[in-house]
């Protein structure tokens, strides 16, 4: 899919308005921010305390000296750099908030302006049609203080400073965003390094009488903390300087928000094709609204695709988070065990994935050590577990696959009877096309999880803890090293891709108006070359295409940038371990 939901448009799905969605989203990073700092702080404090064995006079002392040459033997600067951190990353964030927020979309004086003068035009093209005096071709370009025209006039020049003064805010505000992501990011990054390094320059585990397992485990989790922070941090930074979204219940059950990058999208009100680049939107729902749309009053009765009946609008129930959940379980609950099975099926073949580059490192070893029983004894192991787990792909592949077309089929035949059932009205304000994609389309991309997406997320999930796992139970030096630079390069390719699906669609858009073009032109080549206005179309057809360029070569650029930074983050973590674990072998370790 192009957009990509989270937890905040979960957050914002079950909201009853835009300040409800803000205030929910506000409280649940700001916990989790909150807790993750308390955790960070307390594995700083519990470290240094476990490596003095839990004596308070001597961790204090320790603190006090600030010996920052003895950054191998001491632990309290990790005390220090969880203090900084629980400080100075919020305090950021407190500031860019403050002197960036967004206020209220535009005001009442812009869109009564923009409603009296989309009624104005109309009426005046209705004169004009109609032949009368008051045309706009005969209205007076100035209007003086008595004429009836001058308040309206006035009115639209309010309306249009206040847009322009909301676009500043809004622009100003988004400046600020990307830099202070851009800063917490850098200090993220840094903060992530010293860490690494600290676990592996550190030569104080286990000698303080503490555990030397318990010490290792607090001193990484601090990686693990310091990403949380920043994820709650951002999308904190991200709610709390957005515009304020719109709140129609009786066209929409969930707040619309403003995104950019929706220009091939179609407008579910009108159903016509968005102008321009931005659009109210509901991702979880695919809903979007044009700017037109949503700043009309009467916006709830002269909308289509909505759900009505012979009296007239039905307002929709609201579901909860919860009960969408219990609504898509129960669409499984007649394949429960060949569900469970798949996923068991899934669970060994990511299991026996793992083993496999073990086994390899045995075949490896018994070669170099011309133990020719023991080559082939592991030769064999390998060859039954690439046996087993080709046995294992098959059976939960096809298990996933016929769960799929079930509840397909049974989501698709009850959507149809659904759909019968509702009453003539419905069908006039719907098309048949739209009913048609909702049997056809939309339904493969409701199950398109269960298809590959849920499997998939499993079988990640489940090789990345394992593989986590055997990195730090082979070396957790190096792999601290490794780890630090994940975080940062995820966050990278993560706002290149924003970045990137926004300028794909601004591209597409191009493409389309650059076929319309043609198009028009090709099937009026008559009346083109009638009117001599081939020189028009070709300037037309050349901005579209030149404008669908440039989106592509600043598309290349960013791509290039990203691809050499996070390049570099995974070059100096490969040298960084080439380093240290040549020193560890040579040092015997």
């Amino acid at each position: 899919p192009v957009y990509k939901d989270g937890l905040l448009d979960v957050l914002r799905s079950g909201a009853e308005s835009d300040s409800e969605s803000r205030e929910n989203a506000k409280r649940l990073y700001t916990r989790l921010c909150a807790a993750a700092l308390f955790l960070d702080v307390a594995c700083g404090i519990i470290f240094s305390l476990e490596s003095s064995s839990w004596s308070l006079p001597d961790a204090w002392n320790s603190f006090k000296s600030c010996d920052l040459s003895s950054f191998s033997t001491q632990a309290y600067d990790c005390v220090l750099l969880a203090l900084l951190r629980a400080v100075l990353l919020p305090s950021i964030v407190a500031g860019i908030v403050r002197a960036g927020k967004v206020y209220a979309p535009p005001t009442e004086a812009a869109v009564a302006a923009d409603t009296t003068a989309s009624a104005g035009e109309l009426d005046g093209e209705m004169n004009f049609c109609g032949g009368g005096l008051t045309s706009p071709l005969t209205s007076p370009l100035v209007a003086h203080e008595h004429h009836p025209g001058a308040a309206l006039f006035e009115t639209q020049q309010r309306g249009r400073a206040a847009e322009e003064e909301q676009e500043a805010r809004v622009k100003r505000a988004r400046r600020l965003r990307h830099a202070g992501t851009a800063l917490i990011f850098l200090l993220s990054t840094c903060f992530q390094l010293v860490v690494g390094l600290k676990v592996s320059a550190y030569r104080g585990f286990g000698s303080g009488g503490g555990s030397f397992t318990f010490e290792v485990t607090l001193l990484c989790l601090s990686v693990f903390w310091i990403n949380v922070e920043v994820y709650a941090l951002r999308t904190l930074l991200q709610e709390l300087t957005r515009q304020d979204g719109l709140f129609l219940p009786q066209v929409h059950a969930h707040p619309l928000f403003k995104h950019k990058g929706v220009a091939c999208h179609w407008c579910d009100v009108c159903s016509t094709r968005i102008q321009g680049d931005e659009a109210w939107r509901c991702k979880l729902c695919d809903f979007d609204m044009c700017p037109k749309c949503a700043g009309r009053k009467d916006v709830a009765t002269v909308a289509e695709n909505l759900l009505r009946g012979d009296k007239g609008r039905r307002v929709e129930a609201r579901l909860s988070n919860y009960a969408y959940l219990r609504r898509a379980l129960g669409l499984a609950a007649d394949n429960q065990s060949l569900l469970a099975g798949a996923f068991a099926l899934l669970f060994c073949f990511t299991a026996t994935n793992l083993a496999l580059p073990n086994y390899q490192g045995k075949i490896v070893d018994r070669v170099s050590e011309m133990d020719r029983a023991g080559f082939l004894g592991a030769v064999r192991t390998y060859l039954a577990i690439m046996a087993c787990q080709g046995l294992l792909s098959a059976g939960f592949n096809a298990a996933f696959s016929v769960v799929s077309r079930k509840v397909l089929f049974a989501v698709r035949t009850k959507l149809f009877e659904k759909v019968l059932g509702q009453d003539v009205a419905f069908f006039d304000g719907t098309t048949s096309g739209h009913l048609t994609s909702r049997l056809t389309n939309d339904v493969n991309l409701m199950m398109e999880p269960i298809r590959s997406s849920l499997s998939t997320l499993l079988y990640n999930s489940v090789t990345l803890a394992g593989s986590v796992a055997m990195c730090y139970y082979t070396s957790y030096q190096l792999a601290m090293l490794a780890f630090v630079t994940v975080g940062p390069i995820m966050y990278l390719w993560d706002a290149y891709g924003n970045w990137s699906k926004s300028l794909t669609r601004r591209m597409l858009a191009a493409f389309a108006e650059g076929n319309s073009v043609a198009t028009e032109a090709l099937g009026h080549v008559r009346t083109v070359k009638a009117f001599a206005s081939e020189p028009l179309e070709k300037r037309l057809y050349r901005d579209a295409a030149a404008e669908a360029l440039r989106l592509g070569i600043k598309d290349s650029l960013g791509f290039g940038l990203t691809s050499a930074l996070t390049g570099y983050l995974d070059l100096g973590a490969g040298v960084f371990i080439l380093w240290y674990g040549g020193k560890l072998v040579l040092d015997g370790g």
